[in-house]
């Protein structure tokens, strides 16, 4: 990569930063691990066999953002967070885009958190 593209590259990643950071509404801390996310229908719970893994990036009270392989298919998810037995978070899905600037080209997925289930 040359020396401009990868000036390039790292300006986009600042931009792409600073949008997120505006965006947030409370403090958030690093959270760098992978864990599993699934479609959420709004009637029931995911099988096993439709969570995916996920690298989630940082969480908040409030919030919390991931990249995926792919776009979210539905406005809701399934988190699947901590240790086994696992937390699961219903969350909503607020914005998503494309990393370009990313090996592999991930979603970065950022995500209002509605509530934990406990059912």
């Amino acid at each position: 990569m040359s020396t401009t593209a990868t000036f390039e590259a790292e300006a986009n990643r600042l931009k792409q930063e600073q949008l997120i950071k505006e965006q947030r509404q409370a403090r958030r801390h690093s959270y760098t691990c992978r864990q599993l996310i699934a479609p959420f229908d709004g009637h029931r719970m995911p099988r096993q066999e439709e969570f995916d893994w996920a690298m989630f990036n940082d969480v908040s009270e409030t919030g919390i953002s991931f990249l995926a392989n792919s776009e979210p298919t539905t406005k809701q998810l399934i988190l699947a967070v901590g240790p086994a037995p696992f937390t699961f978070l219903l969350a909503d899905v607020i914005r998503t885009a494309l990393r370009e600037d990313l090996e592999g080209q991930p979603y970065h997925v950022g995500c209002t958190i509605v509530r934990e289930i406990t059912e």
